[in-house]
């Protein structure tokens, strides 16, 4: 079983409960987005360990947070891994290590907050679907695999 937290919930309140929830699956556990990461270290109590890698000469973010298996930057790394998904090459390591993962597990728990990302604006300019859009493709990907998913939207 896999479990990914994306996104924030749109009720600030409801952040405990969404990383809860999250945490309570007896999974392996993905964080996709920044923004959801910051949130779940404060509900945590934790710090994670960041450092920037040169992938291809662009420099990479990357996350490392006790007990979770994959922490990624959320909407670009979410586009790529639907690409992957789907047969596309492409050079984003860690969509690579979230495809495989969706790929190799069965089951699958979505936890999508439904805040609106200030960025999102931006996100059509470069060609990428909103964290929502891509979520849905992705399940409809699964789907389509025989995989069952199952979506807790905050």
């Amino acid at each position: 079983m896999l479990s990914i937290l994306t996104g924030l919930p749109v009720n600030k309140q409801n952040d405990k409960l969404f990383v809860q929830q999250f945490i309570n699956t007896d999974a392996a556990k993905v964080i996709c987005g920044s923004s959801t990461m910051k949130m779940f270290c404060r509900i945590q109590n934790i710090t994670p360990e960041i450092k920037t890698v040169f992938e291809k000469n662009i420099p990479v973010a990357k996350y490392k947070i006790k007990n979770i298996n994959l922490a990624t930057e959320g909407v670009i790394t979410l586009n790529e891994c639907y690409k992957y998904l789907v047969g596309d090459k492409i050079e984003n390591s860690d969509a690579v290590k979230l495809g495989d993962l969706l790929i190799e597990k069965q089951t699958i728990n979505v936890f999508v907050g439904l805040s609106q990302n200030k960025d999102s604006s931006n996100y059509k300019i470069f060609g990428l679907l909103t964290r929502i859009e891509i979520v849905n493709k992705i399940v409809d990907f699964l789907k389509q695999k025989n995989k069952t998913v199952n979506i807790f939207r905050l």
